[in-house]
């Protein structure tokens, strides 16, 4: 039998499809400050938001009767009419946020319209226990207490503390990209993560955000047409040294994932990516009528009118600005390293010697090679890394332990995952706030201070795919980057003793020829080539 559903029912229902974690309730109470014009937010978290979540911001504050509206389903400031869905320049707009939140948690809110007076409401199981005026400066504070502490199951189902800060973390980043004239304040357990002030400009507010490294490693872009206009930053493809450290994508200044975007970025860099990741923050700009932001209950995706003319003009338009005409062909190469077969050094006579500090030379029967020694080495140590559990885990100690302040982000991040790091022989202390000491590394790895926190740096951006993978992936990812770090670098002298040490353990592996990202260790060169060139 068909029965209308209790509105208990349908409450519970409206908040599973907008409130599902915390990071989606810090989410939209940030949208509510910024639609509430205001320039300063801080966010406050206990226990990864499960505990408390606290809003405050100097926006334009409520009366005493809009607190009262605002818990109350599909009431907003920001429609009017039917026609206003095809024009929405605000964050939010259906009236649902506040409602969906104060349905699985304990809400209190209290606001100002300017100093002085002030009003507040608590609200419990969607009935209100408490009203009253208080003395507070103009704006709105929002207290989300024990969220879903009345949906058990929901609930169990949050991850740990460590990583629902994190995603939380990364939503607020979204929000003070595009909102560079806003300051921004995160606490988790009454310790500031992180304080941005008021930027002039995105560029300016990105250059806070990134390592020196990444920054620099941008280019600014900008092209439009009648109907778009995209601007913004990517990676130039000689600058792509390690995982993207961030991806943004904007329309019209909302925080949103779009599969077209993300694919007309990468297609557009042709085929120089050789499987790396690019850095970009991209803003693209539509007249309203243009882009359907409802499709989504949390607005997190968007659909423009016409998604191939969107991929065209933005895989062009990085094409151009990078000067790719086409696809980069790496046949040449491939068919050099892969078809090399023979030994590489004659059983009588060895001979190495070191160019530029950098590449390792080795005569052959029929001609010579040359061995990429920072490649050789990562590929040698990856392997390493990846053999088997049941082999000894070995680690060398240091004489004295290397003390690496982080910055809280990375130190939580860390802190979560040292001990799968000690499975490798990265052995991580907590020495004292946001600071760890290192008491041991992988054998016959190479870390000097920087080289470890850059390790450790490149652990953190890469977080999110670490947390959602298999352990063996898992440990793919731990030992890509352990090796990337600790292996022998450029610029290194290498003694003739040294160079023969290598080599023989390159080709003691099961895949010598090319590094763990892909590139390859070693170029073969006939001496028929080079008498060609002598005109012989």
């Amino acid at each position: 039998m068909i029965e209308k559903l209790k509105e208990e029912v349908i409450r519970q229902i409206a908040c599973g499809e907008v409130i599902f974690r915390p990071a989606s309730c810090v989410k939209e109470l940030i949208e509510n400050s910024l639609d509430a014009q205001s320039k300063k937010i801080v966010i406050e978290v206990k226990d990864g938001g499960k505990k408390l979540i606290k809003v405050s911001d100097d926006g334009i504050g409520m009366t005493r009767e809009e607190l009262f509206l605002a818990i109350e389903r599909y009431s907003t400031s920001k429609l009017k009419a039917i026609e206003d869905l095809k024009r929405i320049k605000t964050y939010g707009f259906r009236g649902e946020a506040l409602a969906a939140i104060a349905a699985c948690s304990i809400l209190r809110l209290e606001s100002s319209v300017s100093d002085g007076e002030g009003y507040y409401i608590e609200v419990k199981d969607n009935k209100i226990v408490e009203e009253g005026t208080i003395v507070r400066k103009k704006g709105t504070t929002v207290y989300v207490k024990e969220l879903f502490y009345n949906y058990p199951v929901r609930r169990n189902f949050l991850k740990s503390s460590y990583q629902e800060l994190r995603l939380i973390t990364e939503v607020v980043k979204n929000y003070l990209v595009s909102n560079y004239s806003v300051s921004f304040q995160l606490k988790s357990e009454n310790k500031i993560i992180f304080n941005y002030p008021p930027a002039n400009s995105i560029k300016e507010r990105i250059e806070m955000l990134l390592t020196p490294e990444a920054f620099s490693s941008l280019t600014e872009i900008f092209f439009e047409n009648p109907n778009l206009t995209l601007y913004g930053f990517i990676s130039l493809p000689e600058k792509i040294f390690s995982p993207a450290e961030v991806q943004m994508i904007f329309f019209n200044f909302r925080p949103v994932k779009s599969t077209v975007v993300k694919k007309a970025i990468y297609d557009g860099y042709g085929g120089t990516l050789l499987g790396r990741t690019p850095n970009f923050i991209l803003f693209i700009e539509t007249p309203p009528e243009f882009l359907d932001v409802n499709i989504h209950p949390t607005k997190e995706e968007v659909k423009f009118i016409d998604e191939k003319f969107l991929y065209d003009f933005i895989t062009q338009g990085i094409r151009e600005k990078l000067k790719i005409e086409k696809d980069v062909e790496f046949s040449e190469i491939s068919e050099i390293v892969t078809t090399f077969q023979e030994p590489l050094i004659e059983e009588e006579k060895k001979l190495f010697w070191q160019l530029h500090n950098k590449y390792i030379f080795a005569q052959i029967k029929s001609g010579f090679c040359i061995i990429d020694q920072h490649a050789a080495s990562e590929r040698i140590l990856f392997e390493n890394l990846m053999k088997n559990e049941s082999q000894e885990k070995i680690s060398q100690p240091l004489l004295f332990p290397i003390l690496i302040e982080l910055k809280p982000e990375v130190f939580l991040i860390i802190q979560e995952l040292k001990e799968e790091l000690e499975n490798l022989g990265l052995d991580i202390q907590i020495f004292g706030e946001n600071t760890v000491a290192i008491k041991s590394i992988p054998a016959d790895t190479f870390f000097a201070k920087e080289d470890l926190k850059e390790l450790l740096l490149e652990i953190y951006y890469n977080h999110r795919e670490i947390t959602k993978s298999t352990y063996e992936k898992r440990k793919e990812i731990y030992a890509k980057l352990i090796a990337c770090k600790g292996a022998i670098k450029a610029n290194q002298k290498l003694n003739e003793r040294e160079m023969e040490k290598l080599v023989n353990q390159l080709f003691s592996c099961a895949d010598p020829y090319f590094c763990p990202h892909g590139r390859p260790t070693i170029i073969k060169f006939e001496i028929s080539e080079i008498d060609k060139k002598f005109g012989r």
